[in-house]
C-alpha cells in the first residue's frame, strides 16, 4: 500500500499542521448550532478531502450513507439535481445522516453552482455537505454565505520533515539518511500526500547517495524550468515554437505536470515581487489551475496562452 494512502489520517488527532483549522472544526461539530455545509479551501495535496472524511467519522456517518464526487468529471447541473432528489431520501444504511463529499467544486458550471446554492440554502436535516477545492475565487460569491469556510493550508519544513521521522520509525527505519527526508521535505512543497509519494520512492535505498539521485532525478529539473520560464518572459513575436521545444525535451511536463505548474509559479512569484510589470501578474493567473484532472494537457494550454499575452 502506498504510504500517502497506509498514514492518511483517520481521526482529527492524526491530522498533521492547520492546528487552528481542526481545533475550530472541532468546537463547530460538538455544538448544538452544528452546520450542514463545510468548504474546505487550499493547495493540492495538503489534506482537504481527509479532512473532510474525518468529519463524516466524526459524525458517525455509516459508510453505506457517503458518497463522494468528483465534480471535475459530472461537472453539470444533472448532477447537482440528482444530488437534491437523492439527499432529501432517508438514509438507507442506518445512522442519522447522508453525507457528501464534492471534490473541485469550483469545476461545477455557473447553473450547477446556482442549483448547488439553492440546495444548501435549505437543506435536508438528514443531509451533510463538504465542498473542497483549490481554487475558490472561481466559486460564486454566495457560497461563503451557504457553507462554513476553513482554509488547509500549505506545511512548514519543520512539520513535513518530522512526519517524514514518524513514518520512517514505524516502518522500522529510525535513523533514515536525514539529508535525504531534508531534501524531501525541501520539494514536497508543503504538501503531505506528495512528500510521502516522494519517500515511498526511496525508502528501501539506505544509501543515502542513490536515494538522493532518484530524488534529484525524480525532481523537477531546475535548469529546464528556468529555461522554460525565462523564454515565457520574453516580449517577442513566435516565442510559442521555443517554448513547445522546450516542453518536448521535459520527462516532467508530461510525467509530472504539476511539479512543472508549482515550480513556474515559484518563480514567477519572485520576478512579480521584483517588478512592476503587470504582465507577470497576468502570467501567474493562467498557472493557478490544478493540472490533477487534465495533465500535460493543462500544462501546454497554460504556456500556449502566457506565449499569447
Amino acid at each position: 500500500m502506498p504510504l500517502h494512502t497506509k498514514y492518511r489520517p483517520a481521526t482529527f488527532d492524526e491530522f498533521y499542521g492547520n492546528d487552528e483549522t481542526v481545533e475550530t472544526l472541532k468546537i463547530r461539530l460538538a455544538g448544538q448550532d452544528r452546520p450542514q455545509a463545510l468548504l474546505f479551501t487550499g493547495p493540492a495535496g495538503c489534506g482537504k478531502t481527509t479532512l473532510a472524511r474525518i468529519v463524516a467519522s466524526v459524525l458517525e456517518v455509516h459508510p453505506g450513507n457517503i458518497e463522494e464526487y468528483n465534480t471535475a468529471n459530472t461537472r453539470g447541473i444533472d448532477t447537482i439535481r440528482n444530488l437534491d432528489v437523492e439527499s432529501r431520501l432517508a438514509p438507507m444504511s442506518g445512522g442519522r445522516f447522508k453525507f457528501y463529499l464534492l471534490d473541485e467544486c469550483h469545476k461545477l458550471t455557473n447553473e450547477a453552482q446556482n442549483a448547488l446554492l439553492k440546495l444548501l440554502e435549505e437543506p435536508p436535516k438528514s443531509a451533510f455537505f463538504t465542498l473542497c477545492t483549490t481554487n475558490p475565487e472561481k466559486l460564486l460569491d454566495t457560497f461563503d454565505q451557504r457553507c462554513q469556510r476553513y482554509k488547509v493550508g500549505k506545511l512548514s519544513l519543520h512539520l513535513i520533515r518530522r512526519l517524514l521521522l514518524e513514518v520512517c520509525e514505524k516502518e522500522g527505519i529510525p535513523d533514515y539518511p536525514p539529508q535525504v527526508l531534508t531534501k524531501i521535505s525541501e520539494v514536497a512543497d508543503g504538501s503531505p500526500r506528495r512528500a510521502l509519494m516522494y519517500l515511498d520512492k526511496v525508502i528501501e535505498l539506505i544509501d543515502e547517495t542513490t536515494a538522493m539521485s532518484v530524488l534529484y532525478r525524480d525532481t523537477v529539473d531546475e535548469e529546464g524550468i528556468l529555461e522554460l520560464c525565462q523564454t515565457l518572459l520574453l516580449n517577442q513575436e513566435g516565442k510559442w515554437e521555443q517554448v513547445r521545444n522546450i516542453l518536448l525535451k521535459m520527462p516532467e511536463a508530461a510525467e509530472e505536470p504539476e511539479k512543472v505548474r508549482y515550480s513556474i509559479l515559484k518563480y514567477m512569484s519572485k520576478v512579480a515581487l521584483g517588478s512592476d510589470a503587470p504582465r507577470v501578474i497576468q502570467m501567474i493567473g493562467l498557472f493557478f489551475d490544478s493540472y490533477m484532472y487534465v495533465g500535460r494537457a493543462g500544462l501546454v494550454w497554460s504556456c500556449y496562452k502566457a506565449c499569447k499575452l
